[in-house]
């Protein structure tokens, strides 16, 4: 397996898994980035998810109106507690990351976004989705359209950058 250095905070799985599992709250002391102090969360996880070789833990926050993502390797304090989570919960925030690839949700609502492949990068993209949603349109020597249901977010913005010009955005025009 490819190895992307020394992935931090992994050593939060197990509490973390057990508060899933338990449906308990944990207390999260958690320092971003571009931010030279701790933030404070009071957060019921509800999933732990991977992307790009950082790994999230996906859930609601007290004063929070919408789920939110953590990286696991920012947290720099995870304290259990045995407050109860609402099993409800769960299918709010599973429906909530449905139709975001990666865990930036600040792009808004999900879109219907069509792409176009050379007939080369069609192969890749068939045998390796973009996302659960894709469905091709076309696969012929001319290329390969297929059309997602996402969120247009950065993540996706630098996988579309990634493939260059062997991907062409049809619609929408504003990405």
């Amino acid at each position: 397996m490819e190895q992307h250095g020394r992935l931090s905070g992994l050593a939060h799985w197990p509490v973390l898994l057990r508060a899933i599992d338990e449906r308990r709250m944990v207390r999260v002391d958690y320092r971003r980035f571009q931010s030279e102090r701790d933030q404070h969360f009071e957060l019921r996880p509800h999933f732990l998810k991977e992307y790009q070789g950082r790994w999230y833990v996906l859930g609601m926050a007290l004063g929070y109106d919408r789920p939110i993502s953590l990286g696991l390797d920012r947290i720099v304090g995870l304290h259990p507690t045995t407050q109860r989570v609402p099993a409800k919960e769960k299918d709010m925030v599973r429906d909530f990351y449905a139709h975001v690839i990666g865990v930036d949700t600040s792009g808004g609502e999900p879109r219907s976004i069509r792409l176009k492949f050379t007939a080369l990068q069609g192969r890749y993209v068939r045998a390796l989705p973009l996302h659960p949603s894709q469905q091709v349109i076309q696969d012929d020597a001319d290329g390969c359209m297929v059309d997602l249901f996402v969120v247009p977010n950065m993540e996706l913005e630098q996988a579309l950058l990634a493939l260059g010009s062997s991907v062409e955005v049809v619609r929408p025009t504003g990405l």
